[in-house]
């Protein structure tokens, strides 16, 4: 067992499919008891960062990851075995990031955080490698539709 500091870049970067186990409980985490806390450490590492105060690095919490045997040429592929819903969340803020990048015709940042959610389709093999995570049965349905929608108009979902 290794244990690594990494920053979100690094993680999600390279080109990567991380599955989560189909042990894993499904995506539980909610608004209210979840994502507010993780969005408010966002917000204050990037108001510090914005002000130009000395920005340390903000520990999200701890990750177990399990490298998979993959065959030759394919993309790397690890089991996400704890953190699974905080990686999940971390890449629907980046969807959602990607997307608002969209829609203001930044382009650069578009590339930049699609990077961060989506492998290069000639990459890839098979179609699910194309999201940097790949949920569980219950959830793929509903995390694709999130990753397809560039949208935030409530009537498409």
């Amino acid at each position: 067992m290794e244990a690594h500091a990494r920053n979100l870049e690094r993680i999600f970067d390279s080109t990567v499919s991380y599955q989560i186990p189909l042990f894993q409980r499904p995506y539980v985490w909610t608004e209210e008891k979840n994502w507010c806390h993780l969005w408010d450490d966002i917000i204050d590492v990037s108001n510090r960062y914005l002000a130009s105060e000395n920005c340390r690095n903000h520990f999200l919490g701890a990750v177990v990851l399990e490298r998979d045997n993959n065959a030759t040429g394919s993309i790397e592929t690890r089991q996400v075995i704890d953190g699974q819903q905080r990686f999940t969340t971390l890449q629907i803020m980046m969807i959602a990031i990607r997307d608002v990048c969209r829609k203001y015709d930044n382009n650069k940042l578009y590339d930049r955080f699609n990077d961060l959610v989506c492998n290069k389709r000639s990459k890839v093999d098979l179609d699910q490698e194309a999201y940097k995570i790949w949920p569980t049965n219950s959830d793929r349905s509903a995390f694709k539709t999130v990753h397809h929608l560039n949208s935030y108009d409530v009537d498409q979902i």
